[in-house]
């Protein structure tokens, strides 16, 4: 597959509660995508819930991961069909 759009930049996100990335990159013929999520902290409370500092962290994970497709296209430049 080749990637037909411009790189999507990385993103990192630090929170009290996880650390968050995600990196896109062409390798030769392979389109790399890399996510991690590396939880510090095993639960969230109620009030951690309700913050200001929560809600920040959701917007940004959406900001990051939300609708975030990628087009590709087969290296050969048709898709394959299958005939019935």
């Amino acid at each position: 597959m080749r990637l037909i759009q411009e790189l999507p930049e990385p993103c990192r996100i630090e929170s009290e509660w996880m650390i968050l990335e995600r990196k896109v990159s062409v390798d030769g013929r392979d389109v790399v995508i890399v996510q991690n999520v590396d939880l510090r902290k095993p639960f969230i409370t109620r009030a951690e819930f309700k913050s200001a500092s929560f809600r920040k962290l959701q917007e940004d994970s959406k900001r990051c991961l939300y609708r975030q497709g990628l087009l590709l296209e087969p290296l050969n430049g048709a898709l394959s069909t299958s005939s019935q």
